[in-house]
C-alpha cells in the first residue's frame, strides 16, 4: 500500500470510529426516532460485517434480538441487502455502475450533489470502486451472492440491488430465474 492510500485508510478508520462513537450517543424525541436511530446504528455495524454471517450475528443480530426481548417487543425483523453489478465484463459493469459510483466516494456523507460524488469516485481507479460491489455474470453467481442473505441470515426481507446495462431485461431475468431459486 502506498503512503497516500495508507493515510486515506487511517483517516477513514478514524472517521468510522467517530461515527461509531456518535451512534452510541444518538438521541430521539419519540419512539419513531428511536427506532430510526437503532436502525442507523445497526446498519453501520452490519455494513462492516455483512460478508461474514457469524460476525453479523455476534455484533448485530443477536444483541438486537436480546434488546427486543428485554423491551418485551415482538420479534424483530431482519432486513439484508447487497449491492451487485450484473455484467458480462468489467467495462459493462463500470457503465452499469454510473449512478451508483458516488455511493462509495469518500465525501458521500458531506456532499449532496450525486454528480459531484460520481465525479469524485471516478477519480479513483476503477478496480477500487468496483471492488466495493459484488459482481455477477451469471444467475448462479447471483444465487451465490444472495443465498447467504436468505439461508444464513434467515432474513425476513432481502433486498436485491442490481445495476446492469439493461435494467429491464435484468429485472425480468431476476423474476424468472433468481427469485425461484432463492425462495424458501
Amino acid at each position: 500500500m502506498n503512503e497516500p492510500d495508507e493515510n486515506l485508510l487511517k483517516k477513514g478508520l478514524e472517521l468510522l470510529d467517530w461515527l461509531q462513537e456518535d451512534l452510541e450517543n444518538v438521541g430521539a424525541e419519540d419512539y419513531h426516532q428511536l427506532m430510526r436511530a437503532w436502525e442507523l446504528k445497526h446498519r453501520a455495524l452490519t455494513s462492516q460485517c455483512v460478508k461474514d454471517p457469524k460476525d453479523s450475528y455476534e455484533r448485530v443480530i443477536d444483541p438486537a434480538k436480546e434488546k427486543t426481548a428485554e423491551l418485551k417487543k415482538k420479534d424483530m425483523s431482519v432486513h439484508t441487502y447487497r449491492w451487485t453489478m450484473f455484467a458480462d465484463n468489467d467495462e459493462d459493469a463500470w457503465t452499469a455502475l454510473r449512478s451508483w459510483r458516488g455511493l462509495r466516494a469518500p465525501s458521500r456523507l458531506q456532499q449532496l450533489d450525486p454528480e459531484a460524488l460520481r465525479i469524485e469516485a471516478d477519480s479513483f481507479p476503477k478496480e477500487e470502486i468496483m471492488g466495493k460491489f459484488s459482481k455477477a455474470t451469471t444467475i448462479e453467481d447471483l444465487v451465490n451472492i444472495y443465498s447467504p442473505l436468505v439461508d444464513e441470515f434467515d432474513s425476513d426481507i432481502v433486498t436485491i440491488q442490481i445495476s446492469s446495462i439493461n435494467q429491464e431485461e435484468t429485472i425480468k431475468l431476476l423474476g424468472k430465474e433468481l427469485l425461484p431459486k432463492l425462495r424458501k
